[in-house]
């Protein structure tokens, strides 16, 4: 068998079209990144991470900055399942759907984290042990919300307030609004709204208590 010039040309007509994919992709990203408001909220989402990673004994270890966000950013897929949903996001609201869902597809594949760009999501998000999380389309989290593994929400517009901590496996069903402060315990259900500065167990999340001293404290998950 002879391989001839234009079988060497389709061999290679597809690596090409890919690097020149990626570039092209790239050189959006940059542009995006650098001049749009995905820088800030995006840096909002880091420093928080950064400033909660600071007050524990692990945190207190880091020597070098930069290369721990270096780290964060090629090794932590909640960082990047959280830039990801910044960029779909901005794909969304400026009418770009197929670029959206593009970006959103590659999200679910790289992180296994489904947050849909029709979300929407305040700064400061914290994504932990994120294998699993789903964030559905008509969603609304506030500022510095804190999301273990396995959460679910949607099936409705859930309304999630500040300073929120949802913690692994928990489900956020239908129209129900989450007050700031907030804690929804490991797979709890909730089906009826949660008031500020209270803790929902069980399933459904039938026991609503207040919150003491103790889980008023800021979030400290390792």
């Amino acid at each position: 068998m002879t391989i001839t010039i234009s079988d060497l040309l389709i061999i290679w007509f597809f690596p090409v079209l890919l690097c020149s994919i990626t570039f092209f992709f790239g050189f959006i990203l940059l542009y995006l990144l650098l001049l749009s408001p995905i820088t800030f909220l995006f840096k909002q989402d880091l420093e928080y991470k950064i400033r909660k990673k600071r007050q524990l004994l692990s945190g207190r270890k880091v020597r070098s900055e930069f290369f721990y966000i270096l780290g964060l950013l090629l090794l932590d897929n909640g960082l990047q399942a959280t830039l990801l949903y910044r960029l779909s996001h901005w794909f969304a609201t400026h009418h770009l759907g197929l670029l959206a869902s593009i970006c959103h597809s590659f999200s679910k594949f790289l992180t296994h984290i489904d947050i849909s760009p029709y979300a929407e999501i305040g700064p400061g998000l914290t994504l932990y042990h994120g294998i699993g999380i789903v964030i559905g389309k008509f969603t609304r989290l506030g500022s510095r919300v804190t999301v273990c593994q396995n959460v679910t929400t949607g099936s409705g517009r859930p309304n999630i307030g500040n300073d929120v901590t949802l913690w692994a496996g928990a489900k956020i069903i239908g129209n129900v609004v989450v007050g700031d402060h907030a804690e929804v315990g490991a797979n709890a259900v909730v089906i009826k709204d949660v008031p500020p500065f209270s803790i929902a167990v069980g399933i459904p999340a039938s026991r609503i208590m207040p919150k003491s001293d103790q889980t008023n404290k800021i979030f400290t998950h390792d």
